[in-house]
């Protein structure tokens, strides 16, 4: 989910409603992604994917999307 708007903050909330899951589940993730400087939150409590991580999230999210037609399988990393 990260890669599919590299450039846009991350919302735990949101993404929450958006996966299906419990509000906590997420920001786990997403702190766990932190504490392994794979992403980093400012100070509204938003978090950012660093430019190399964003690259490779947006690698990922366009393999991802071409999964079905090419054979391909990526699985989800922060479900």
């Amino acid at each position: 989910m990260l890669g599919e708007s590299p450039d846009a903050a991350a919302v735990p909330d949101g993404m929450a409603v958006r996966l299906g899951v419990p509000a906590g589940r997420v920001w786990r993730a997403l702190e766990e992604l932190a504490d392994a400087y794979l992403l980093h939150q400012d100070e509204s409590g938003r978090y950012w994917l660093p430019a190399l991580v964003r690259d490779y999230a947006a690698e990922l999210a366009a393999m991802r999307s071409a999964a079905p037609e090419a054979g391909w399988r990526a699985d989800s990393v922060a479900a």
